[in-house]
């Protein structure tokens, strides 16, 4: 059973090589990307992941608000 996962950074370059190095583990499945606070709630409340990769200071508001603010747990 694969794990599914979203990947959570305002920066570029840290979700390609993140998405890379997901795409390395065969029990990882990642379901979607976010660039910010407000993307990120809807990203978890539409896709329900089990992990998510959070960089904590994104645009909009930090991601451990994006965690509060969403209703998926």
């Amino acid at each position: 059973m694969k794990v599914s996962c979203l990947i959570v950074d305002d920066e570029t370059l840290a979700r390609i090589r993140l998405r890379d190095l997901i795409a390395e583990v065969p029990w990882l499945d990642c379901v979607g990307e976010a660039a910010d606070g407000e993307s990120a709630v809807r990203a978890l409340d539409l896709l329900r992941p089990d992990l998510v990769f959070l960089d904590v200071e994104l645009p909009a508001f930090s991601g451990l608000a994006a965690l509060e603010k969403a209703r998926h747990r």
